[in-house]
């Protein structure tokens, strides 16, 4: 196969915006399409030499399988070790866990299925996965395990028919991610059945340079043309990598912008034309040969700084370690990638061992991780203690937290307390959800029963569609939980809590210490019906404004009880991860009140729209209002709001309460029941 420099500089092309994007950097917000970018590199590279030993009568399995070997673990490997110690340092028991787990993974080939089954990699969780980014390596590895396969089979049957087979089932896989995109998005952009497509863009690439090249017009091999549609795949990746962002449904149709694109450069582009001499020059071409070195160093350094920052890593700190990236892939380039694809120098059968033995080490590691819960001991026992209460996961919450496409009936609420009198129902969100345990302990001690019915990123109010997986979910579930409550007289009160300003400012909190959230943004819309259509719609506020009004009015004429709980206060930062990284540079300190408390001026400007809206409702006698920020805020210090509090975290994260922050709510809302029971 002759040496294509152009194709090293297209790496490095791929990989730069990928950790641009990862490092945060807001011009390269789709800089996550480099991966696929590699995705089509590799189909056209390894189709192309799996296809030219079987022309010759050369192909190997096994030989096929060491070259995978020598070129991908040695690398992956090391860096795997390299992310051992810090791991054991640093992470609590549960991201031990967590990081047990993706060592299992990775050495199956598995880590894909994984991170879809286990997290989002937009997520702010995703940010701190070391390995994370090796999903991408499992999409390859499986591929490298079926496609030589399937062309063997075709070779020896049906050798004219490969090409068309092998494209109808590019075009099924094209279609499953166009479709599941929209509806299943974390397994769309994880799994092989929806990223093959792009695999076979570059695999077609390889069957048109050995067999339709000639056939093909001759004016395609014309310098102008060659020119032209390199140059057009260059802008179609540029535009790719400054217009995209996590909001794009990916990967759709839109992928195919830079996969085409990237088509476009391998197939046009050479040392003739200018895009080709471009790509081509020392500098790019030195990143290419290195970038899958660097690919796999720069995320465990982004996420091993994030984890260990008391606040969010700047931008001069992260261009640091895109450079330390960079170093560290040219060590492991020279002395690890570079003696391991040498034959001469090591072995087919040291390959394939050094290959077992360092699966089942990495492995078994993993196992005895995982096993014993992420080695507890290493923590430290009042520490340990202190976070492991706050981010215990109740039975109440897990049970009672919807999760599903908004199709759940009113039948479907949680019945957390059982009376054979009246009843408490509690509507919102997660942060409804959070306190759904403290609220059971303490309804159980009434003879008042208590039904809960949360959905996560949903504001409990009417006629509005929340924009993120299915939009109707949060309105399918209102209506059917509003039309329970109109149509329940057993119910007397109704407690509602929400995040109130994330819907009210579409943004997530900036705590301006550092402490800033990185979550999917929630966007929220009117919910119009025909005769809606044709009339202006309304200010986003407004109209969200008027729906929190509107809908809390509709439930005080019920003639019931209704709880109206305001903002509780947010964080900015994990609370138990920051406490944990205070404790290790402070430990006599890390119980201080002070500690982690955040701005009570910050939460007043944040929560200002939403407590207008809330305060707009007006005054009835039935309507009960409860101020969190009372109990967290300017009271145990000035000016400030607490998330700790007699060395009892408050907070399981950035924002929700764990059972120790839900248990000071609780006595304030039950402060209205109370009173009522006794009464």
């Amino acid at each position: 196969m002759k040496y294509r420099r152009e194709i090293d500089g297209l790496r490095a092309v791929a990989v730069l915006p990928v950790m641009l994007f990862h490092a945060g950097f807001q011009a390269f917000s789709g800089g996550f399409v480099g991966v696929d970018v590699f995705f089509v590199i590799s189909g056209y590279l390894i189709t192309t030499i799996i296809l030219t030993d079987m022309e010759r009568g050369t192909f190997s399995l096994v030989t096929f399988y060491e070259r995978r070997t020598r070129r991908i673990l040695p690398a992956l490997f090391a860096v795997m070790l390299a992310c051992l110690p810090f791991a054991w340092l640093w992470f609590l028991p549960a991201e031990m866990k967590g990081f047990s787990q993706s060592l299992i993974a990775v050495s199956t080939f598995s880590s894909n299925i994984l991170f879809w089954k286990t997290s989002d990699y937009w997520e702010i969780t995703g940010e701190l996965i070391p390995l994370l980014h090796t999903w991408s390596l499992a999409v390859e590895e499986q591929y490298y395990l079926i496609f030589p396969l399937f062309l063997m089979l075709m070779w020896r049957f049906r050798k004219r028919w490969i090409l068309t087979s092998f494209m109808f089932v590019a075009a099924i896989s094209l279609l499953f991610a166009q479709w599941g995109a929209y509806h299943h998005p974390t397994a769309t952009f994880y799994l092989l059945v929806t990223r093959g497509w792009e695999l076979a863009i570059g695999a077609s690439i390889a069957f048109y340079f050995l067999y339709g090249k000639k056939s093909m017009p001759t004016v395609l091999s014309h310098r102008v043309v060659g020119e032209a549609f390199s140059m057009i795949g260059l802008v179609l990746i540029a535009y790719a990598v400054v217009a995209f962002d996590e909001t794009v449904p990916f990967p759709s149709l839109y992928a195919l912008i830079p996969t085409a694109g990237t088509g476009l450069i391998i197939v046009f582009s050479s040392s003739r034309t200018l895009i080709g001499r471009c790509l081509g020059v020392r500098p790019l071409v030195w990143i290419g040969l290195i970038s899958y070195s660097a690919y796999l160093w720069h995320q465990p350094l982004f996420a091993f700084a994030r984890y260990r920052s008391l606040t969010t890593p700047d931008s001069l700190l992260y261009c640091f370690l895109i450079l330390l990236s960079i170093g560290l892939a040219f060590l492991s380039w020279k002395f690890v990638e570079r003696p391991f694809r040498n034959k001469g120098q090591i072995s087919r059968k040291a390959v394939f061992s050094f290959a077992a033995v360092g699966s089942v080490a990495f492995a078994a590691v993993g196992l005895a991780g995982q096993v014993s819960e992420g080695w507890p001991g290493r923590i430290d026992g009042n520490l340990l203690s202190s976070i492991e209460h706050a981010q215990l996961q109740p039975p109440a919450e897990t049970s009672c937290l919807v999760t599903g496409s908004g199709d759940e009936t009113p039948e479907g609420s949680c019945l957390l307390v059982r009376s054979e009198n009246t009843f408490a129902y509690l509507i919102g969100d997660s942060h409804a959800a959070a306190i759904a345990n403290e609220m059971q302990n303490a309804f159980e001690k009434t003879n008042v029963g208590l039904i809960a019915a949360t959905e996560r990123g949903c504001p409990p109010v009417e006629n509005v569609y929340v924009y993120v997986e299915d939009k109707s979910r949060c309105f399918n579930h209102n209506e059917a939980v509003y039309g329970r409550l109109a149509g329940d007289p057993a119910i007397e009160y109704i407690v509602i809590v929400a995040r109130w300003a994330l819907y009210m400012e579409a943004t997530r909190f900036n705590n301006g210490e550092g402490g800033i959230e990185h979550h999917e943004i929630l966007h929220v819309d009117m919910a119009l019906d025909e005769n809606q259509a044709e009339q202006p719609r309304q200010p986003y506020r407004t109209y969200l404004s008027r729906a929190y009004a509107d809908s809390v009015r509709r439930l005080v004429a019920l003639g019931k009880k209704v709880i109206l709980v305001y903002p509780i206060p947010e964080a900015g930062w994990d609370v138990p991860r920051y406490i944990r990284n205070y404790h290790l540079r402070n430990p006599g300190d890390a119980y201080a009140v002070r500690t982690g408390s955040t701005s009570y001026p910050v939460f007043r400007r944040r929560n200002q729209s939403a407590y207008a809206a809330l305060d707009s409702i007006g005054d009835y006698p039935n309507l009960l209002r409860v101020y969190p920020e009372k109990v967290f805020c300017d009271s145990h210090l000035k000016q400030r709001c607490i998330v700790q509090q007699d060395g009892r975290l408050l907070y399981r994260d950035d924002d929700h309460l764990s059972n120790t922050g839900a248990a000071l709510v609780i006595r304030e809302i039950m402060n209205h029941v109370d009173n009522d029971v006794s009464s």
